[in-house]
């Protein structure tokens, strides 16, 4: 899957400019080799695969040298134009620190299954942690190192920005593709449940 969402990366460069790290978090020497010949020109960073540790690690060191951060996961994919959708959604709302959309759910061959509309802004629920675009000042004093969680970052950020009385602003497009597999968190509904605790 990893290569259809470095293309879609590369397709979305194509209307904005951004910059990529990819974060790497196997350890198999012939993962690292075969993702550094797929990413090219990227910056690729190797971080143990924790996910509160990678978040922390990823925020300690870019949140002061960007104003935007956002994540995607290697299994899905952006639809072009996405990240601009969101910067102009994040700019067009005052006060605005956190921007997401819709996600298509896609099979292992990306063929879409349904679209999901996410939940509104003040509905409670959240919303994912990759394929959200923040403002990074928002995120300052978020430490994941603390939580006990192994998915869920999206839900930690949202009640972190709601708690901080941070806007968020939903856009109408879909932003991304989210691909349904047997490891992801829709699959396993008690990980979800102890995640959101």
């Amino acid at each position: 899957f990893i290569e259809e969402c470095i293309a879609s990366i590369r397709e979305n460069l194509k209307t904005i400019d951004f910059d990529v790290v990819i974060v790497n978090t196997t350890d198999s020497k012939s993962d690292r080799n075969r993702l550094q010949k797929l990413v090219g020109e990227f910056r690729v960073k190797t971080i143990p695969k924790n996910l509160p540790l990678v978040i922390h690690q990823v925020y300690a060191e870019y949140l002061d040298e960007y104003d935007f951060i956002m994540r995607l996961d290697a299994d899905d994919f952006l639809y072009p134009k996405s990240v601009k959708i969101l910067f102009g959604t994040i700019n067009e709302s005052d006060g605005c620190s956190a921007a997401y959309g819709s996600w298509s759910v896609v099979d292992n061959n990306s063929r879409e299954i349904r679209v999901i509309s996410p939940p509104m802004e003040n509905a409670g629920l959240g919303f994912h942690g990759a394929c959200t675009l923040f403002r990074t000042s928002a995120l300052k004093g978020l430490d994941f190192r603390d939580m006990k969680i192994d998915s869920q970052d999206g839900y930690a950020t949202y009640l972190f920005l709601k708690l901080n009385q941070v806007k968020v602003v939903m856009a109408k497009e879909v932003i991304f593709g989210y691909r349904r597999h047997n490891s992801n968190i829709s699959s396993d509904k008690g990980r979800l449940q102890k995640n959101r605790q």
